[in-house]
């Protein structure tokens, strides 16, 4: 077997295009070569090249897909934060077993959030007034560790939740306070990918940009505000969301969708309400096409890209969306949601100590399905490592050089 363990190729032996190749051309290109035409035999030495072009196109074509097979998609991990252990541990879907990730060094990892692209586990030390980010390893036998190493992306922001972009920014949702004279500031905080590669420089300090703040969202007027005290955040390649943890007026946000940046003129216009009707929001996750949002022990559901018709009570305009066993008594408490990529959404119940699933196909309502007993977790993330991405890489090159083979055949076609 190969150094990966995939097993090599048991089929017939191939044979070097610059040895048996040519000759078997030479044989099936005979007639057109004892052709005394000029025409015959430049039309030859074009079918012949364009003979030539397929086959190596072909074997390469092979070749690639031999490999791609070799990448197999990988196991999900769940990454959750338990703030009195001081821990950090993980499960490998669908093995319910925790593992040990970051045993040492933390006072209270509160939210988490995972940079796949840049292998990095990002988590809010509440007790610390910090956040960090380790790097993440994936070992051969499918285990996860980190370097050990937390690197200090911020210790001025009281931050109450963390979202990575695909492009590696950070998003801190929280109260900026370095001290006097500078004014504390409620917003929604960006770090950029290259502030967070710097922060292992010595003395290297981030300074974040406000992405969104009270302002910029309510277009100045405090009486209707759309971002006070944000609790939770999420962000997608277009827009970033948050849930408040508390309202100025009854008809006060809940849940808001916004564009990445506060545009210059006018940003309250990129600002669209799709919910007012929980006080607080405890957490968002986002799927393809829904937002769904836990408060009071319930989760609601609303589609992310509304902007229409707020969701405004517990109706049909802003259902809720799921419920536990009939023989489970514990009430819910949502600390936590994310998404796998595909049909389900993770829940961790902080007041069950437990995680649970449910189908995110539609708005119905549905059952919580418990993944595996979690006592003391809060934050939740997961990660997918890239493997998975790289094989539907190898499917898609795949698909490009078929297209290049049949073209080609299409070329060889009109030169005969």
């Amino acid at each position: 077997s190969s150094h990966n363990g995939s097993k090599r190729w048991r089929g017939p032996a191939l044979a070097h295009p610059r040895s048996s190749w040519p000759a078997a051309l030479d044989t099936a290109m005979q007639p057109f070569a004892t052709t005394a035409s000029a025409e015959h035999s430049s039309r030859y030495v074009r079918h012949r090249s364009t003979t030539w072009s397929l086959g190596v196109l072909a074997a390469f074509c092979l070749t690639t897909s031999v490999q791609a097979s070799r990448i197999t998609v990988s196991n999900k991990y769940l990454i959750a934060s338990f703030p009195d252990l001081q821990q950090v541990n993980y499960i490998r879907v669908p093995d319910p077993t925790w593992r040990p990730l970051i045993m040492a060094g933390l006072l209270r990892p509160k939210a988490i959030a995972v940079d796949a692209n840049n292998m990095r586990l990002f988590l809010i030390d509440e007790m610390a007034m910090h956040v960090v980010w380790y790097s993440l390893m994936l070992l051969d036998s499918g285990l996860l560790m980190t370097d050990g190493r937390p690197h200090m992306v911020t210790s001025t922001i009281i931050a109450r939740d963390i979202a990575v972009d695909d492009l590696g920014a950070v998003f801190v949702a929280g109260r900026y306070d370095p001290g006097p004279p500078t004014v504390p500031i409620e917003a929604v905080f960006k770090f950029s990918a290259s502030q967070t590669s710097q922060s292992t420089l010595p003395n290297f300090i981030p300074i974040p940009t406000t992405a969104w703040d009270s302002q910029d969202a309510s277009g100045g007027g405090p009486a209707t505000a759309q971002l006070i005290a944000a609790n939770t955040v999420v962000v997608d390649s277009l827009n970033v969301y948050w849930g408040n943890s508390n309202r100025v007026s009854a008809d006060g946000a809940s849940v808001v969708r916004a564009a990445l940046h506060a545009a210059p003129d006018k940003p309250e216009d990129f600002v669209w309400v799709l919910a007012n009707n929980v006080d607080k929001v405890d957490t968002l996750v986002l799927t393809a096409s829904d937002v769904y949002y836990a408060a009071n022990g319930k989760v609601y559901g609303v589609p992310k890209r509304k902007t229409n018709e707020m969701c405004t009570g517990s109706g049909g305009t802003c259902p809720e969306v799921v419920k536990k066993k009939d023989n489970d008594p514990t009430a819910l408490k949502v600390s936590a949601m994310v998404w796998d990529g595909e049909g389900t959404v993770f829940v961790a119940d902080s007041g069950a100590g437990s995680i649970y699933r449910f189908s995110c196909g539609s708005l119905n309502m549905h059952l919580l399905e418990q993944v595996t007993a979690s006592p003391g977790i809060f934050g939740m993330s997961l990660f997918v490592p890239i493997s998975a991405a790289a094989r539907l890489a190898g499917r898609a090159t795949h698909v490009v050089l078929l297209g290049a083979v049949v073209a080609l055949i299409g070329l060889g076609r009109a030169l005969t």
